[in-house]
């Protein structure tokens, strides 16, 4: 009972899948069918019995000409019904309607056939390639199957015998065609079971691979970004600035580096400790993103060093916005446990003007070299780089980061990048 209970919880799944198989199979061989019976019609009209032939042969002949036509005309409509509905996302009803049409069509044409053949021969060829190709063309559940076998066989042994007079063979007949009726319904039951067992397989692999694609956006995404606070790291912030600054360099637009670092942040971590310094990283990365742009790029560079990329910005453009970012910060206050840690920023900040076309390690060197004068002037301000004397911009302070270089982003409160 448990395995039946399965069986029909697979079936009621995989049912619409099945529905959208029927009617792609219905549209191509409803008109493959129909033409067979054209072709069938048209010989028989060429071959006709002359007129001095037995009464069987010619009541043979008559009704089976009527039965090919009859059934060529409803495959070719149910063919042109099928091709209809599956253009449709979801055949519905109309698909529900176009299978059991055909299914039926063909049984009951396949019984009539074998039926006018009596008056000539006694096999029933034409039940059992009935039988079959419904079996195997039309995915339909164990149990509707048995139905519709079950009610045309129905049909076969009360209709054969209209034409048949031979008791032996009538009997033999109708045992053949209770036998193939059987193996029709086995076939299609094992058939629908493939099918069924088939698709969930396949559901399930999808779901898999689905999965896997998301764990391994995830996993991307983690390579990409700093944990900690969510911002890019040096890897996702070159892979992010490098179109960005191609542009600009191609086209000859402004465009600006900010390099942001927090005042004192040691002696924050080393009075309130380091979950402290972590959630003022936090705090710190959220404020600064609702006054970015979505064209901006933020990264956490190391520590507590943070850089911004401003395309399409110049000079009094990123100044500006250094100085709302710090007087912003200046107002932050982060909860911590019954305290409240406050702090302060100092930025450099570094520009290429309009037809400059400058490379991001000169831009780099010089936001670090104006984060450096920030520091030595007192903190808690934002200095340009072109405003520091030319001996100011001899000679390293740091090495410069360059654009290939993708280093491994931070992911701790450790260490600091400026005095």
């Amino acid at each position: 009972m448990a395995r039946l209970d399965r069986w029909r919880r697979e079936d009621r799944a995989v049912a619409p899948d099945a529905l959208r198989t029927n009617v792609q199979r219905a549209a191509f061989l409803g008109f493959v069918v129909a033409a067979m019976n054209v072709l069938h019609l048209v010989w028989l009209l060429a071959d006709r019995p002359t007129p001095d032939a037995p009464t069987a042969v010619l009541t043979w002949h008559k009704w089976l000409c009527v039965a090919h036509a009859s059934m060529g005309a409803s495959m070719l409509l149910g063919g042109m019904a099928a091709w209809w509905v599956r253009r449709r996302r979801d055949p519905g009803l109309l698909g529900v309607l176009v299978t059991w049409w055909l299914a039926i069509q063909g049984l009951s044409h396949a019984v009539a056939i074998t039926v006018i053949d009596q008056w000539v021969t006694s096999n029933i060829t034409p039940y059992t390639l009935g039988t079959l190709a419904i079996a195997v063309l039309v995915l339909l559940p164990p149990r509707p199957a048995a139905y519709l076998f079950l009610a045309h066989y129905a049909l076969y042994a009360v209709a054969i015998a209209l034409p048949q007079d031979d008791g032996v063979l009538l009997l033999s007949n109708r045992l053949q065609g209770l036998g193939n009726t059987v193996v029709a319904w086995a076939l299609a039951a094992i058939l629908w079971r493939n099918f069924a067992t088939i698709t969930l397989q396949r559901r399930e692999l999808l779901q898999a691979h689905e999965a896997l694609r998301a764990r391994h956006r995830e996993v991307e995404e983690l390579t990409r970004h700093d944990p900690l606070t969510g911002a890019l790291n040096r890897t996702g912030f070159h892979e992010r600035v490098a179109p960005l600054l191609h542009q600009g360099q191609r086209e000859g637009t402004p465009f600006s580096l900010l390099i942001l670092d927090i005042d004192h942040f040691k002696a924050i971590n080393d009075t309130w400790g380091h979950p402290a310094g972590d959630e003022v990283l936090r705090a710190l990365t959220q404020r600064m993103r609702t006054r970015l742009r979505s064209s901006d790029v933020l990264a956490r560079f190391g520590g507590e060093e943070f850089l911004v990329f401003l395309p399409g910005t110049g000079r009094s453009g990123a100044l500006a916005l250094a100085e709302l970012l710090r007087e912003d910060v200046g107002t932050l206050e982060v909860p911590w446990e019954e305290e409240r840690v406050t702090f302060s920023l100092s930025v450099g900040v570094a520009s290429s003007e309009a037809g400059q076309r400058r490379s991001f390690e000169e831009l780099y060197r010089d936001a670090d070299r104006a984060l450096y004068a920030a520091k030595s002037s007192g903190r808690n301000r934002e200095v340009h780089a072109d405003t520091l004397p030319p001996s100011s911009l001899d000679g390293d302070l740091r090495e410069p980061v360059a654009m290939g270089a993708h280093g491994p982003g931070a992911g701790s409160t450790s260490g600091t990048s400026q005095p």
